[in-house]
C-alpha cells in the first residue's frame, strides 16, 4: 500500500506543471504620451528634435541599427514649433522621429519655447541656452607606472585635472546651469580612442566662479587626453540626478524622473553650449 501511494505521489508531481493555468495579460492600463528629446546647441541650427510616443504593452518598437524600416513609436506628422524673441519657427520632419529647422541659429543667453501638437495631445517646454564654458586649465597632474601581468608594455595610471570657470552673471542665467565634464583619450593622430572614461555633472549653484575637477585613467605611455565641458540649462542637472533612480525597497516603486517637458508627454528640451580641449599631456 505504501509503495502504491509513493508511485501515485510521484506521478502527481510530474503532472502538476501541466495543470498550471497560464494567464494572458492583454489589458494592462496604458496612457499614450508624447516623448520629446532635444538639445539646442549654441552656434548650430535646430537639427534633431525627436518626437515619439509611448507604446502599449507588447508592442515592439525595436528596429535593426541603420535600418530604413519605420518603427511605431516615431511620430511623423506632429506640428512642432519653437518660439524665440517673439518669433515662431516651424520645424519639419526629417527622419527617424526627428524634426529640424535650418534657419533658426541657436544663440547663447536666449530663451526658447517648444510646442508640439499631435492628435489632440500637446506638450510644451522652455529652456535658456547658457554661455560657453571657460576651461581655465587642463593638465596631467601625475603619471605612475603600474604592473600589468599579461602585458609586456609598460602601463601607467594618469591623474588628469582641470579648472572650469563658471559664467553666472546676467539676469538670464542667474539661476545657475549644469556643467557636464568628461575626459577622453586620444592617440598620436588626435583621433578619439573609445568612449569617455570619466564624466560627472556639476551644478553651478554649488560653487562660486571656479570649479576644480579630476579623473583617473589607466593607459600605455605617451597618452594624450582631451576634456570636454558641456554647459546645459539647469533642468539637465535635475534630470541627470533622477534618471538613474533605483527601486525603493520600502515603497516598491521608482522615484519619478525630473523631466522638463509638460503637458501630454515626457522628455527633455535643453539648451547647451560646449568647449573641447583637443589635446594635452
Amino acid at each position: 500500500m505504501n509503495k502504491a501511494m509513493k508511485i501515485i505521489g510521484i506521478i502527481s508531481l510530474i503532472l502538476l506543471p501541466a495543470c498550471e493555468e497560464v494567464m494572458e495579460v492583454d489589458d494592462l492600463p496604458f496612457e499614450e504620451r508624447l516623448v520629446i528629446r532635444g538639445v539646442l546647441q549654441a552656434g548650430d541650427t535646430v537639427r534633431t528634435i525627436y518626437v515619439g510616443r509611448t507604446l502599449p504593452y507588447r508592442e515592439d518598437a525595436y528596429v535593426a541599427y541603420n535600418s530604413s524600416e519605420e518603427v511605431p513609436d516615431w511620430v511623423k506628422n506632429a506640428t512642432v514649433s519653437i518660439v524665440c524673441d517673439g518669433r515662431s519657427y516651424s520645424l519639419h520632419y526629417v527622419a527617424k522621429g526627428n524634426y529640424a529647422n535650418d534657419s533658426l541659429i541657436i544663440q547663447t543667453a536666449k530663451a526658447y519655447a517648444l510646442t508640439v501638437q499631435w492628435q489632440g495631445k500637446r506638450v510644451e517646454a522652455q529652456t535658456v541656452v547658457p554661455l560657453e564654458p571657460e576651461l581655465d586649465t587642463a593638465y596631467v597632474a601625475s603619471k605612475t607606472q603600474i604592473d600589468v601581468a599579461r602585458s609586456q608594455n609598460a602601463w601607467f595610471e594618469y591623474k588628469v585635472k582641470g579648472i572650469v570657470k563658471a559664467e553666472t552673471q546676467g539676469a538670464a542665467i542667474s539661476a545657475g546651469f549644469s556643467y557636464y565634464i568628461y575626459v577622453t583619450r586620444y592617440d598620436t593622430t588626435i583621433t578619439i580612442v573609445g568612449s569617455p572614461f570619466s564624466y560627472n555633472v556639476y551644478d553651478t549653484r554649488d560653487f562660486s566662479g571656479v570649479m576644480e575637477f579630476g579623473a583617473t585613467a589607466t593607459s600605455q605611455d605617451g597618452q594624450h587626453f582631451a576634456i570636454t565641458v558641456q554647459n546645459f540649462d539647469q533642468p539637465y542637472f535635475r534630470y541627470f540626478k533622477t534618471a538613474g533612480n533605483e527601486l525603493n525597497s520600502t515603497t516598491g516603486g521608482y522615484a519619478p524622473v525630473a523631466w522638463n517637458v509638460t503637458g501630454d508627454g515626457i522628455g527633455m528640451f535643453i539648451g547647451a553650449s560646449r568647449l573641447v580641449s583637443r589635446q594635452f599631456k
